[in-house]
């Protein structure tokens, strides 16, 4: 009775010791951090903009891509970016990363796409969807461009609203980050690895690892959700993709909590500014409330300034505030404006107005 115990105790430790080595070791990029009196949400050292388009120039990297399909160790894709961990993503690639590979033999590619893992033909709806993936788990992406002079005294941010399921970044080489999360945005300063004058090499690495039953034989079992899903688990990068040009000092975000009331509308605006310049910047930051003018022209605009009508400078609600800042340099730092303007109209089906 007691050998029979002690083995079953043995093999019960050897298991949880197995599991425990299978498990992913990829840190999250995401954290909240003080700043000041709130907490600002940074994703790879940089505070996570709204991703709102802005009135910032930009690159459209949708076009002119290739692409290589590639079963990838799925360990590796889930394990902490060690130099070693790197080093062995670089040699499965085969240099894919490296300004001078070659990659004319590969398939071009137009982003976003549903790349690696599709749909197999005459499936039947109601079985896993992983189950009825064909191709392989995971994708290279490489391109090329050239980044204007005029962006010199910019920062310039490499934007990717979703890729599935890991991604890994390079820039002329150079390691720059990773992103865990197949439908969450991300972003890199990569100004430091920018070549002015030529063309700037991209390369991504994307795995999507399959979803397994929890067990020790799989790191993919750890993921969540642990089982099979009801929708196309597709692989490769599914939403936009693409490059800013943001000032030294540049408006990250800016969060509004509005408070109806009978006598007026307060509104909170919480503020989030980065500030990358090797001096210190003192301005003002103010916050003006002007009401939306939405016609069938500008109905497809994706930014908000496209929904301005007349001079945007004139506020046409009374009520505004203002904030003398100092900004210490390369710093981030946050604050909350807090005014009160007449009562707002509420947004309803019926009368869908909007500020």
């Amino acid at each position: 009775g007691r050998e029979l115990i002690a083995l079953a105790l043995l093999a019960l430790a050897a298991g949880c010791a197995a599991a425990a080595a299978a498990t992913a070791t990829l840190p999250p990029t995401v954290e909240l951090r003080q700043v000041g009196d709130l907490l600002v949400p940074f994703q790879s050292e940089l505070p996570i903009p709204t991703y709102e388009p802005q009135l910032r120039p930009t690159i459209d990297l949708s076009d002119a891509w290739r692409r290589r399909s590639a079963d990838f160790d799925h360990v590796l894709s889930l394990s902490a970016r060690t130099p070693d961990a790197i080093a062995a993503m670089e040699r499965e690639g085969g240099g894919c990363h490296r300004v001078d590979y070659d990659d004319r033999r590969w398939e071009s590619a137009r982003l976003p796409e549903m790349g690696g893992r599709r749909p197999r033909e005459g499936v039947r709806p109601r079985e896993p969807a992983y189950a009825l993936l064909r191709g392989p788990s995971g994708m290279w992406y490489r391109r090329r461009e050239s980044i204007p002079p005029t962006w010199k005294e910019k920062r310039v941010l490499l934007h990717c609203l979703a890729a599935n399921y890991v991604a890994d970044v390079w820039v002329n080489g150079k390691y720059v980050g990773y992103h865990e999360g197949g439908f969450t945005p991300f972003s890199f300063d990569i100004t430091e690895h920018v070549r002015w004058g030529d063309a700037n090499v991209i390369a991504l690495r994307v795995d999507n690892p399959p979803w397994a039953a929890r067990s020790a034989k799989s790191v993919a079992g750890e993921m969540m959700p642990p089982g099979p899903g009801d929708w196309w688990n597709a692989t490769g990068v599914l939403r936009d993709i693409y490059l800013e040009a943001a000032p030294a000092t540049a408006l990250v975000r800016a969060d509004v909590r509005a408070e109806p009331g009978e006598q007026g509308t307060r509104l909170r605006v919480q503020v989030v500014v980065r500030h990358t310049d090797s001096s210190a910047f003192a301005g003002q930051v103010t916050a003006r409330v002007i009401p939306a003018l939405v016609a069938e022209a500008n109905l497809t605009t994706p930014s908000a300034a496209g929904l301005l009508g007349g001079d945007p400078t004139v506020p046409v609600v009374e009520g505004k505030a203002k904030m003398n800042v100092t900004l210490a340099p390369e710093a981030v730092v946050a604050f909350t404006l807090d005014f009160t303007t007449p009562p707002l109209a509420l947004w309803s089906p019926d009368e869908p107005f909007l500020y």
